[in-house]
């Protein structure tokens, strides 16, 4: 059992935590539900099984209600360093406060806690006699040695010392473990941690914006986002270049499966374990160090001035901060004890965690013309970051190696070539073995239109083995849907990236399954993505209507879907899984089951207020995880958009992960769910001059070179605040969309 603190509790954090528990379950099937905090809390909201027990009388108990073999308890870690005060409060959105910040509440959870799970193994020892008491893991800090508040020497009077809330905190957790060892004989393990650095650090801590500093400030992106003036002072000692233990995350989690399995001798109290390690740096060579790996362009202050700043600075410093002195003591400990050391050298963990941010800021294509990104991985180790690591090349998703082989790697040459001379794409899949005939209508229009009709069927198909039809050009694919992958099955839909020659520049597909498609069909749409800008208020008298001053507008995708009336439920995953099922004639399976019940999760976590503040609920505008009813029986790709290319492989992953045959609406709609939380999917604008429905795409505003405009603290600011935002342009200067063209429910439930 993993506990966590799930803190701070704002949307968009919420949902990075579910996709961390994804990211879990994805790797170790074994790995259970992601659970509510519902204890650690005093007093906290009775949920569950815990109203019928506080009615006759019992109390919460962990043991009782998880029956764990293992507690890993990590409420309470930080940053350290002072980073962590205002982490989850900033901004007056405090759980525990009205108007004002509260760092020492979710302290005093973290001891409640420990408090809680200590107490809950004591009576499982007393009830349980001689059965083994579950093995219990938790984290401390190397702060108590430096930083609690007091001197630990013997025989000398209690001189106060040096203290950090963190470092006193932490303390007092290790002395909780030692009075249940003594007073009920409770076994624990406490692990001492350093500076932790690697994959998955916290947005708006400093290691973490050091390397998204360097990522974007190479790409050219928002290169003042995270000023060295000011992001410096967030953390103790950084300034001045002092030296600290850091461990890198791989090291560190093979350190706790370890201790999970320690049994070692613990007569003169729990096991205490510092994890010693050889690595000292300061936070601004690592700095130094990440901006060398990538040669960024930014000027603030030059590699070599940096590194002699930071020589200086270091050595003019008493190097005991996180127990240097002891390191080498520990670590032949932890050896002895734990069977564990560390196994990354820092130079190695350092561009690990650079290339897991390259890959995390761009996961499915380098950015436009940054060769220095793809040399950098190509000598180094990526750590795996992606859902799915084998995404097949030909979806155009996957890059420095990370995709695999597929039945359309053999086709691709020839489609590319039979749309050489095609601006635009009519195109159909239909895998199907009983496959006799496709649909398609004749074209009212007259004028020739540069576009060509493609149909990917399957070469063991009865159309296969017949003549060719003239109407399209065939490319026959070696499989059928009962022979290939989902991931397979779905490639042409959903990502044509590749398939399609340079030249194209959209590509309508049409399901042969519901619906005859036509040349007029295609062109409509293609037509339809694209709005004029209007400089002033203008009277369109056809439509007899005011349009208002706007920007160049382009959809990257466009499609249909269903609006349901007012009232019904858009945050169901459920129901909206029993209407894309219905569509396709789904039937249901484990494997859908678990899709469900993963989004129904996912929405209740988003939504769900427990342990939030009316302050925070004030910033949020609607708190809302819309599933939109999408029915893509046709949709329209832009294959020149490079905003295009990162929404369709979101959605192509999305679906290849779940690979439920079908069900591509359904992941299609999660990750625009995903995006609306997020923000970085606006809300629906007015175009009366348009028959779709528009959305746009919206980014981070672009700071200024001002120190006033530069934007501090954590990232989770920039989505609350719509001043932080605006609309996504290409390089046409065009304003960035989606849109749908929607179609009402009829009473018999039918559009």
């Amino acid at each position: 059992l993993g506990i966590d603190s799930v803190l701070p509790n704002t949307r968009h954090d919420r949902l990075a935590a579910v996709e961390r528990y994804r990211f879990l379950q994805h790797h170790v099937p074994a790995f259970q539900k992601l659970q509510v905090p519902i204890f650690g809390i005093a007093p906290h909201p009775k949920l569950g099984d815990e109203i019928r027990m506080d009615s006759i009388g019992k109390e919460f108990d962990i043991i009782d209600r998880y029956n764990p073999t293992h507690i890993v308890h990590l409420m309470g870690l930080e940053e350290g360093r002072g980073e962590y005060n205002n982490f989850g409060d900033t901004g007056d959105l405090s759980t525990y406060s009205t108007g004002g910040h509260s760092s020492m509440m979710r302290r005093y959870q973290t001891l409640v806690s420990m408090d809680q799970i200590l107490a809950s193994i004591a009576r499982f020892k007393r009830e349980h006699g001689s059965k083994a008491q579950p093995q219990l893991v938790y984290v401390s800090s190397a702060e108590v040695e430096d930083q609690p508040g007091f001197t630990f020497v013997d025989g000398m009077r209690d001189n106060l010392g040096k203290a950090s809330v963190y470092g006193s905190c932490s303390l007092l957790k290790e002395v909780l473990a030692s009075y249940y060892h003594r007073r009920h004989g409770v076994e624990s393990v406490g692990i001492r941690l350093s500076t932790i650095y690697g994959p998955f650090a916290r947005p708006g801590s400093l290691i973490h914006d050091l390397a998204e500093r360097t990522v974007h400030s190479v790409a050219g992106e928002n290169a003042d986002k995270y000023a060295l003036e000011t992001i410096w002072k967030r953390r103790e000692g950084a300034e001045a270049g002092a030296l600290e233990q850091i461990i890198y995350a791989k090291d560190l989690a093979q350190a706790f499966v370890a201790a999970m399995q320690f049994r070692g001798d613990r007569a003169n109290g729990p096991a205490l374990i510092q994890l010693g390690s050889r690595d000292t740096i300061s936070m601004k060579e690592i700095g130094r160090r990440m901006s060398d790996y990538l040669s960024t362009l930014t000027k603030t202050i030059e590699p070599n001035q940096l590194a002699k700043e930071t020589l200086e600075a270091s050595t003019g410093l008493v190097t005991t901060l996180n127990g240097l002195n002891n390191a080498e003591n520990e670590m032949e400990r932890n050896l002895r004890l734990l069977g564990w050391s560390r196994t990354t050298e820092t130079q190695d963990g350092l561009r690990s965690m650079l290339a897991w941010h390259i890959m995390k800021a761009y996961p499915f294509a380098p950015p436009n013309a940054v060769s220095t990104i793809k040399e950098f991985l190509d000598t180094s180790q990526v750590p795996y970051f992606g859902l799915s690591s084998t995404l097949p090349c030909a979806s155009g998703c996957g890059w420095h190696g990370k995709c695999g082989s597929s039945v359309w790697d053999a086709v691709i040459e020839e489609s590319r070539a039979a749309t050489a001379k095609c601006k635009y794409v009519l195109y159909t899949v239909d895998l199907s073995s009983d496959l006799v005939e496709l649909k398609e209508k004749p074209s009212k229009s007259k004028e020739k239109i540069d576009i060509c009709n493609i149909a990917f069927i399957s070469s063991s198909s009865v159309l296969a083995k017949q003549s060719k039809d003239s109407r399209w050009t065939i490319i026959t694919i070696d499989g059928n849907e009962s022979t290939v992958t989902e991931a397979e099955l779905s490639l042409a839909k959903l990502s044509p990236t590749m398939l399609f020659s340079d030249k194209v520049s959209h590509a309508f597909y049409a399901d042969n399954r519901k619906l005859k498609a036509s040349i007029d069909d295609a062109m409509s749409a293609i037509q339809s993505v694209n709005m004029n800008s209007i400089k002033e208020k203008t009277r369109d008298a056809k439509r007899k209507l005011w349009l208002l001053p706007r920007s160049k507008r382009h959809s990257v995708m466009f499609t249909s879907r269903i609006a349901f009336p007012k009232g019904h439920d858009i945050n169901s995953a459920s129901e909206h899984a029993r209407f894309v099922m219905s569509n396709f004639g789904v039937k249901m399976t484990e494997q859908v089951q678990k899709q469900i019940q993963f989004y129904q999760h996912a929405s209740h976590l988003v939504r769900n207020n427990l342990l939030r503040s009316t302050n925070y609920a004030n910033n949020v505008i609607e708190n809302k995880f819309p599933f939109e009813y999408i029915r893509s029986n046709w949709l329209l790709h832009d294959l020149k958009s490079d905003e295009g290319h990162q929404l369709r492989c979101e959605i192509y992953e999305e679906h290849a992960t779940w690979g439920n045959q079908y069900m591509e609406d359904f992941s299609m709609a999660f990750v625009l769910a995903k995006r609306t939380v997020m923000m970085d999917l606006g809300q629906k604008v007015e175009t009366p001059d348009s028959p779709g429905d528009w959305y746009p795409l919206i980014v981070p505003k672009k700071t200024k070179s001002t120190k006033e405009d530069v934007i501090e603290g954590p990232e989770y600011l920039e989505y609350l605040d719509p001043s932080r935002k605006s609309v996504a342009k290409n390089h046409k200067g065009s304003e960035i969309y989606i849109s749908f063209l929607s179609h009402e429910l009829t009473s018999a439930g039918k559009k």
